[in-house]
C-alpha cells in the first residue's frame, strides 16, 4: 500500500507513468512492483544480499552497492525514491549531490524519513518512536531541515506533506481501535504525523 501511496504522489505531478524510476534501499522490491504494473521501468539499489535476492526473485533489477557506485552513465532516471534511508547516511546533501546528477532535467526526487518535530514523536512514544529506536539512524530530520537540505544541494521542493503511515482496516472495531483510528485520521488530515515526504525537481 505504501508503494502504491508513493507511486500515486509521483503520477499525480509527472502525468505519466512510462519513465525509468529507481528505488534507494529497495529491501524486497514491494515498490517497485507496484509501479512495473502500472508501466514504469524501474530498478533497484539495496545495500541487504539477502533483500536483493528476493527482489531479484521478483524479476526486478537490483545493484546490491550503494548508489554512488552505480554507472555514471546512467544518467537518466525519471523518478528516483529514497524512503527512509537518508537519515541512515553519514552524508546526506554528498548522497543528493549525486542524485541531482542521475536524474534526466525534468526528474523527481522523493525523499521520506521519520519527522522530528511531530507531536507524535515525542508527546506520545518519546523513546519508543520510531526515530530513535530504530538502529542505525544517524540524522534526526524534521520537516524544515529536510527541506532545507534538499534544497542546499539544488533541488527545487515541489510537494511536502506529514503523516502517520497506517492502514485504518489494520484497527480492531473495538472503542479503543476505533479511538485510535479515528484520532491518526485528524493528525494525518491536519499533517500533523510522524513521517515527513518532500517530493522535489
Amino acid at each position: 500500500n505504501h508503494g502504491n501511496g508513493v507511486v500515486d504522489l509521483v503520477e499525480s505531478h509527472v502525468g505519466e507513468n512510462e519513465g525509468l524510476l529507481l528505488d534507494i534501499g529497495c529491501k524486497f522490491g514491494d515498490l517497485l512492483v507496484a509501479a512495473e504494473q502500472r508501466g514504469w521501468k524501474v530498478q533497484g539499489v539495496e545495500l541487504n544480499s539477502a533483500f536483493c535476492e528476493i527482489a531479484r526473485s521478483r524479476g526486478i533489477e537490483v545493484f546490491n552497492d550503494v548508489v554512488e557506485n552505480l554507472d555514471s552513465d546512467q544518467t537518466s532516471f525519471d523518478v528516483i525514491i529514497m524512503s527512509h534511508v537518508l537519515e541512515h547516511i553519514e552524508r546526506p546533501d554528498a548522497t543528493l549531490k549525486v542524485l541531482i546528477d542521475r536524474l534526466n532535467p525534468n526528474g523527481l526526487l522523493y525523499v521520506e524519513t521519520p519527522d522530528q518535530s511531530s507531536p507524535i514523536s515525542w508527546a506520545v512514544y518519546r523513546g519508543r518512536w520510531l526515530g530513535v529506536a530504530t538502529p542505525g539512524h544517524i540524522w534526526a530530520f524534521t520537516s524544515k531541515t529536510l527541506k532545507q537540505v534538499v534544497k542546499s544541494v539544488g533541488f527545487k521542493v515541489v510537494w511536502c506533506n506529514r503523516w502517520i503511515p497506517y492502514a485504518p482496516a489494520d484497527y480492531p472495531m473495538t472503542i479503543k481501535g476505533q479511538i485510535r483510528r479515528f484520532l491518526f485520521t485528524v493528525i494525518n488530515w491536519l499533517g500533523r504525523g510522524d513521517i515527513v515526504g518532500v517530493l522535489a525537481q
